[in-house]
């Protein structure tokens, strides 16, 4: 049995629901910042959007940003860690 670390989301309707430690470890480890030359710096951060108490997968906003280069990309994480590409309906 897997062990969750209590990431609560309260809703108005329900109990507080916990994320699992590889979807909050997934978020964590996904941010940071490279220094490059010319003193620009590479940047990634994910952050959380949602969470959906059915089927305990979370919805991750990940943005890149470089010199003036944005990308953003919005993906599932499933309760053990796994990304996978948001379709719409597999949230």
């Amino acid at each position: 049995m897997k062990e969750e670390k209590v990431l609560s989301f309260v809703f108005s309707h329900s109990n507080p629901v916990t994320a699992s430690i590889e979807q909050e470890t997934f978020i964590i480890s996904g941010n940071y910042a490279i220094p490059a030359a010319g003193g620009k710096v590479f940047k990634r951060i994910r952050e959380l959007l949602l969470f959906n108490p059915m089927s305990g997968n979370i919805l991750v906003k990940e943005k890149t940003c470089c010199d003036g280069y944005n990308y953003e990309k919005i993906f599932v994480v499933s309760r053990n860690g796994k990304p996978e590409k948001f379709k719409g309906k597999n949230f």
